[in-house]
Protein backbone atom coordinates (compact mmCIF):
# COMPACT_ATOMS: atom_id res chain seq x y z
CA UNK A 1 0.00 0.00 0.00
CA UNK A 2 2.78 2.49 0.90
CA UNK A 3 4.48 1.67 -2.40
CA UNK A 4 1.36 2.79 -4.25
CA UNK A 5 1.20 6.08 -2.30
CA UNK A 6 4.86 6.80 -3.07
CA UNK A 7 4.34 5.87 -6.70
CA UNK A 8 1.39 8.28 -7.03
CA UNK A 9 3.18 11.14 -5.24
CA UNK A 10 6.40 10.71 -7.21
CA UNK A 11 4.42 10.36 -10.43
CA UNK A 12 2.70 13.65 -9.72
CA UNK A 13 5.90 15.55 -9.05
CA UNK A 14 8.24 13.86 -11.52
CA UNK A 15 6.10 14.14 -14.63
CA UNK A 16 7.91 15.57 -17.63
CA UNK A 17 7.24 19.29 -17.96
CA UNK A 18 7.14 21.22 -21.20
CA UNK A 19 9.32 24.26 -21.78
CA UNK A 20 6.22 26.46 -21.51
CA UNK A 21 5.33 24.96 -18.13
CA UNK A 22 8.89 25.42 -16.87
CA UNK A 23 8.94 29.05 -18.07
CA UNK A 24 5.59 29.70 -16.37
CA UNK A 25 6.93 28.10 -13.18
CA UNK A 26 9.95 30.43 -13.26
CA UNK A 27 7.71 33.46 -13.69
CA UNK A 28 5.54 32.36 -10.78
CA UNK A 29 8.65 32.12 -8.63
CA UNK A 30 9.70 35.62 -9.67
CA UNK A 31 6.24 36.93 -8.78
CA UNK A 32 6.70 35.44 -5.32
CA UNK A 33 10.07 37.23 -5.15
CA UNK A 34 8.29 40.48 -6.02
CA UNK A 35 5.77 39.88 -3.25
CA UNK A 36 8.51 39.12 -0.77
CA UNK A 37 10.46 42.17 -1.96
CA UNK A 38 7.45 44.41 -1.29
CA UNK A 39 6.95 42.92 2.18
CA UNK A 40 10.66 43.12 3.03
CA UNK A 41 10.90 46.73 1.84
CA UNK A 42 7.91 47.70 3.96
CA UNK A 43 9.22 45.88 7.04
CA UNK A 44 12.73 47.29 6.79
CA UNK A 45 11.32 50.79 6.39
CA UNK A 46 9.18 50.35 9.51
CA UNK A 47 12.26 49.10 11.36
CA UNK A 48 14.25 52.13 10.22
CA UNK A 49 11.48 54.54 11.29
CA UNK A 50 11.31 52.95 14.75
CA UNK A 51 15.13 52.93 15.19
CA UNK A 52 17.05 55.29 12.90
CA UNK A 53 20.34 53.45 13.15
CA UNK A 54 22.88 53.18 10.34
CA UNK A 55 22.32 49.44 10.02
CA UNK A 56 18.54 49.84 9.73
CA UNK A 57 19.03 52.53 7.10
CA UNK A 58 21.40 50.32 5.14
CA UNK A 59 18.96 47.40 5.41
CA UNK A 60 16.10 49.55 4.12
CA UNK A 61 18.14 50.88 1.17
CA UNK A 62 19.21 47.32 0.31
CA UNK A 63 15.57 46.21 0.42
CA UNK A 64 14.64 49.05 -1.97
CA UNK A 65 17.34 47.93 -4.42
CA UNK A 66 16.21 44.30 -4.10
CA UNK A 67 12.62 45.36 -4.77
CA UNK A 68 13.71 47.27 -7.89
CA UNK A 69 15.49 44.17 -9.19
CA UNK A 70 12.50 41.91 -8.41
CA UNK A 71 10.10 44.28 -10.20
CA UNK A 72 12.46 44.65 -13.14
CA UNK A 73 12.70 40.85 -13.43
CA UNK A 74 8.93 40.52 -13.97
CA UNK A 75 8.27 43.95 -15.46
CA UNK A 76 7.50 43.00 -19.03
CA UNK A 77 5.24 40.04 -18.21
CA UNK A 78 3.49 41.82 -15.33
CA UNK A 79 2.91 45.03 -17.31
CA UNK A 80 1.51 42.92 -20.17
CA UNK A 81 -0.84 40.75 -18.16
CA UNK A 82 -1.66 43.10 -15.29
CA UNK A 83 -0.77 46.72 -16.03
CA UNK A 84 -2.66 47.88 -12.96
CA UNK A 85 -0.63 45.63 -10.63
CA UNK A 86 2.58 46.72 -12.34
CA UNK A 87 1.69 50.41 -11.98
CA UNK A 88 0.89 50.01 -8.27
CA UNK A 89 4.11 48.10 -7.58
CA UNK A 90 6.23 50.60 -9.51
CA UNK A 91 4.61 53.56 -7.72
CA UNK A 92 5.36 51.91 -4.39
CA UNK A 93 8.98 51.52 -5.45
CA UNK A 94 9.23 55.14 -6.60
CA UNK A 95 7.90 56.30 -3.24
CA UNK A 96 10.70 54.37 -1.54
CA UNK A 97 13.47 55.72 -3.76
CA UNK A 98 14.37 59.07 -2.23
CA UNK A 99 17.18 58.40 0.18
CA UNK A 100 17.35 60.31 3.44
CA UNK A 101 20.02 63.03 3.61
CA UNK A 102 22.16 60.94 5.93
CA UNK A 103 22.43 58.02 3.50
CA UNK A 104 25.56 57.72 1.40
CA UNK A 105 25.22 54.64 -0.76
CA UNK A 106 27.79 53.45 -3.24
CA UNK A 107 27.86 55.26 -6.56
CA UNK A 108 27.62 52.06 -8.65
CA UNK A 109 24.55 50.94 -6.68
CA UNK A 110 22.88 54.30 -7.30
CA UNK A 111 23.63 54.13 -11.03
CA UNK A 112 22.28 50.58 -11.31
CA UNK A 113 19.11 51.56 -9.44
CA UNK A 114 18.67 54.59 -11.71
CA UNK A 115 18.99 52.42 -14.85
CA UNK A 116 16.47 49.93 -13.45
CA UNK A 117 13.98 52.68 -12.69
CA UNK A 118 14.36 54.06 -16.24
CA UNK A 119 13.50 50.63 -17.69
CA UNK A 120 10.48 50.33 -15.39
CA UNK A 121 9.15 53.79 -16.30
CA UNK A 122 8.96 52.74 -19.96
CA UNK A 123 6.62 49.90 -19.01
CA UNK A 124 4.12 52.10 -17.17
CA UNK A 125 0.79 52.47 -18.91
CA UNK A 126 -0.49 55.58 -17.15
CA UNK A 127 2.27 58.21 -16.86
CA UNK A 128 3.37 59.63 -20.20
CA UNK A 129 5.37 62.84 -19.80
CA UNK A 130 6.00 64.22 -23.30
CA UNK A 131 4.48 63.69 -26.76
CA UNK A 132 7.38 61.40 -27.71
CA UNK A 133 6.73 59.37 -24.58
CA UNK A 134 3.02 59.15 -25.46
CA UNK A 135 3.79 57.66 -28.86
CA UNK A 136 6.40 55.33 -27.42
CA UNK A 137 4.09 54.12 -24.64
CA UNK A 138 1.20 53.66 -27.05
CA UNK A 139 3.35 51.57 -29.40
CA UNK A 140 4.86 49.44 -26.63
CA UNK A 141 1.44 48.97 -25.01
CA UNK A 142 0.11 47.65 -28.33
CA UNK A 143 3.09 45.30 -28.58
CA UNK A 144 2.52 44.02 -25.02
CA UNK A 145 -1.16 43.42 -25.84
CA UNK A 146 -0.11 41.39 -28.88
CA UNK A 147 2.38 39.37 -26.81
CA UNK A 148 -0.27 38.75 -24.16
CA UNK A 149 -2.64 37.36 -26.79
CA UNK A 150 -0.14 35.04 -28.44
CA UNK A 151 2.33 34.12 -25.69
CA UNK A 152 2.17 32.76 -22.16
CA UNK A 153 3.56 34.86 -19.35
CA UNK A 154 6.40 32.36 -18.99
CA UNK A 155 7.30 32.63 -22.68
CA UNK A 156 7.47 36.41 -22.38
CA UNK A 157 9.65 36.12 -19.29
CA UNK A 158 11.98 33.61 -20.94
CA UNK A 159 12.37 35.80 -24.02
CA UNK A 160 13.12 38.82 -21.83
CA UNK A 161 15.74 36.84 -19.91
CA UNK A 162 17.38 35.70 -23.16
CA UNK A 163 17.42 39.23 -24.55
CA UNK A 164 19.01 40.61 -21.40
CA UNK A 165 21.59 37.85 -21.23
CA UNK A 166 22.57 38.29 -24.89
CA UNK A 167 22.39 42.09 -24.93
CA UNK A 168 24.01 42.93 -21.62
CA UNK A 169 26.99 40.68 -22.37
CA UNK A 170 27.92 43.15 -25.11
CA UNK A 171 28.41 45.87 -22.53
CA UNK A 172 30.62 43.93 -20.12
Amino acid sequence: MIDKVIEVVLGKFLQPRTRKEKADDELKQRLVFLHEGLVNCHNTYKQYVSDRSDINLANWRTAVSDLAVALDNVGLALSSFSPEAFNYASRYLYDELPAPRDYSGREDEARLLEQTVMRLRFLESDRPKRQDDNEFKEATTRLREFMKEFMTAGEIQKAQDNFRRDTYQKYL
